[in-house]
């Protein structure tokens, strides 16, 4: 979280509107505002012009671009993150619960290992952050595909 809150809201719309490989008028046209307005929106320095809410959503699945979000997130205190696919078949949960159990182990063990030297490094620390992300993920998809066997009954 620390940089992204020096960061502003209209920062990051800057940096999505401008990198995301798709030309801005063609992002303003499918949102449906004239081109000048999207620049004006997403320039950090012309505090007058604003982006609407409502266009978030569109503008983030248009460009496949989350940074957005990933900012109210960050200034919410909380983060979100894509799901793997959800298992339908009781089968396919079951193999799920142990996959999962298997990974949190191997990241607990890599855990250990990371800090059996009394430090984390920053190579150290990037690593666990993405095993254990991948396990958080796992483990949402575990507990919606619960929820969705649950409400079948």
């Amino acid at each position: 979280m620390t940089g992204m809150m020096n960061r502003t809201l209209k920062d990051v719309l800057y940096e999505v509107v401008h990198q995301s490989g798709i030309d801005a008028r063609v992002i303003a046209e499918r949102l449906g505002m004239s081109y000048q307005m999207l620049l004006n929106a997403a320039n950090p320095n012309l505090e007058d012009f604003k982006f609407q809410a409502r266009h978030i959503i569109g503008l983030t699945l248009l460009t496949k671009d989350f940074r957005l979000l990933d900012y109210l997130e960050a200034s919410c205190g909380r983060v979100a993150y894509s799901l793997p696919e959800i298992p339908k078949e009781m089968g396919e949960i079951s193999a799920l619960v142990t996959s999962a159990v298997k990974e949190f182990g191997d990241v607990l063990t890599e855990a250990g290992k990371a800090l059996a030297d009394g430090r984390i490094d920053l190579w150290e620390a990037k690593r666990l952050e993405k095993e254990i992300m991948d396990q958080v993920r796992v483990v949402m998809a575990l507990l919606e595909a619960v929820k969705r066997q649950a409400e079948r009954g």
